[in-house]
């Protein structure tokens, strides 16, 4: 045989073992999901927040609109702080270009 049969040879065996090992994997966690019975959930803490939204839904909407702001603040931070780390800075561009036209709105 030649070189070039025993490479072959060799790379169907590492692709034959690597399919075997795989479908031995999927076959373990098909077994796996079938045991698994599952769970309820808990909706007690639900009912407390439905009841306050149903009292007062002007209250609630205000304070959804404070948390999106919160989490819009925390995204804009995090946005100026990964700018400007080095490896995100162009050389030889102004700070006041990392800032979007559009900040405004």
């Amino acid at each position: 045989m030649r070189t070039v049969d025993f490479i072959r040879l060799g790379v169907v065996a590492i692709l034959i073992t690597y399919l075997l090992f795989r479908h031995l994997q999927r076959a373990r966690l098909r077994r796996q999901e079938a045991r698994w019975t599952g769970h309820g959930i808990d909706v007690a803490g639900l009912a407390d927040r439905l009841e306050r939204v149903r009292a007062d839904f002007a209250s609630e909407i205000s304070t959804r609109r404070a948390e999106i702001s919160r989490r819009q603040r925390w995204l804009e931070s995090a946005r100026l702080a990964v700018a400007r780390l080095a490896y995100f800075r162009a050389k030889g561009v102004e700070p006041s270009a990392w800032t979007e036209p559009n900040s405004n709105l």
